[in-house]
């Protein structure tokens, strides 16, 4: 029941809540009660993933990221790797990763965009190396763009 109060004052922007404790019968002694001096709320606030860093992304067969004039062609269907970070650290295996591919039918690229996503992989500790083999289902001769994002429920 606090749980929506507390997140409408966090969405809000208020830096402090307040809460009140009152009996279900104010006439009567019989609702009296008493908390002990150490109650608490505790509130666990879960921060959105960090954005991928494309200096640490590369393929294999292939290369790190490089902007679209220096894609370099491969034989192979290669597989994708990206270190994917959680700022809240406190649960061990929790960021998750997912993977697009984007490329043109066209001849004219007027329809470049997304043509694949992966499942989401499975859980892993902040920092830690996540990677999806493409399927095979590429257009052979095809340049393609990628992208990953960290996911943490």
């Amino acid at each position: 029941m606090l749980r929506s109060h507390v997140q409408d004052a966090v969405s809000k922007g208020h830096s402090t809540i307040t809460f009140g404790l009152k009996a279900y019968n104010e006439s009567s002694m019989s609702w009296w009660k008493r908390f002990a001096d150490d109650a608490y709320l505790r509130v666990q606030y879960n921060n959105p993933p960090l954005q991928p860093d494309t200096d640490t992304m590369f393929a294999d067969p292939g290369t790190k990221c490089l902007p679209s004039g220096q894609a370099k062609s491969v034989n192979a269907v290669p597989t994708v790797y990206a270190y994917l970070k959680d700022p809240d650290a406190e649960d061990k295996n929790k960021v998750q990763g997912q993977f697009t591919l984007h490329w043109a039918n066209n001849a004219d690229g007027s329809d470049w965009g997304e043509k694949w996503t992966s499942a989401l992989t499975p859980a892993k500790t902040t920092g830690s190396r996540f990677e999806q083999p493409l399927p095979p289902t590429i257009p052979q001769g095809t340049k393609i763009g990628w992208g990953v994002r960290a996911w943490d429920g």
